[in-house]
C-alpha cells in the first residue's frame, strides 16, 4: 500500500478560471451560484499520476483564493487559510469514464474506467463551499479499509460505517 504523501507525491495544478458550474452542482444546491471557480489539479506518487481533481467553488468565495495559493494548497485547504472553514462534506462513489483531457494527464486511454468520488463540503452554517471531483486510476490507486463483522439474532453482518480517523489527503 502506497502512502500517497511526502517526498515521492507531487501535485500540479493545471487550470484556474471562472466558469458556468455544471448543472448537475446546482441541482444538489441550487445556493452554490449560476458561477464558480473551476481549480483542476493531477497528482502523481513518484512520477506516476493517480488522481485529476477538479473543484468548484461558489463565486461569492471565489476571490478569498489566488493562483500562489492555490499552486501551494489543495482547494479546501486554501479555503480553510482563507477563513472558510469546511464542517462536513456528502459523499458519492462511482466510477466514470475518461475523456480525452483527463486521460492525457493520468496516461489512460480515452474511455478508460476510473473511479469517481463526488463531495460537496459545508461549512458549519451549511453553506456549500466546494464540490470536489476526484477521478483516480485504479490501477494506482487500491482503497482500504476496516470493516467490523458483528454477530446478531439474525446471523453474522457488516457494521455500520465508522470513521477510522483517516485523514483526508485529496
Amino acid at each position: 500500500m502506497h502512502d500517497f504523501e511526502g517526498e515521492h507525491c507531487s501535485s500540479r495544478l493545471l487550470r484556474v478560471q471562472s466558469t458556468t458550474t455544471p448543472a448537475f452542482i446546482r441541482r444538489k444546491d441550487p445556493g452554490f451560484g449560476e458561477n464558480s471557480l473551476l481549480v483542476q489539479r493531477c497528482r502523481s506518487f513518484k512520477d506516476e499520476p493517480f488522481l485529476f481533481s477538479t473543484s468548484y467553488v461558489p463565486d461569492s468565495l471565489a476571490g478569498r483564493l489566488t493562483r500562489r495559493n492555490l499552486t501551494r494548497h489543495v482547494v479546501l485547504s486554501a479555503l480553510d487559510a482563507a477563513g472558510i472553514r469546511p464542517s462536513s462534506a456528502e459523499e458519492i462513489t462511482t466510477a466514470v469514464t475518461a475523456d480525452a483531457f483527463t486521460a492525457r494527464h493520468l496516461e489512460v486511454e480515452f474511455a478508460s474506467a476510473l473511479l469517481c468520488v463526488h463531495r460537496l463540503v459545508r461549512d458549519a452554517a451549511d453553506r456549500s463551499i466546494e464540490h470536489q471531483s476526484h477521478l483516480f486510476r485504479p490501477d494506482r490507486s487500491p482503497l482500504r479499509a476496516r470493516i467490523a463483522i458483528e454477530r446478531s439474532g439474525g446471523g453474522l453482518r457488516w457494521s455500520p460505517f465508522k470513521s477510522l480517523g483517516i485523514p483526508a489527503a485529496l
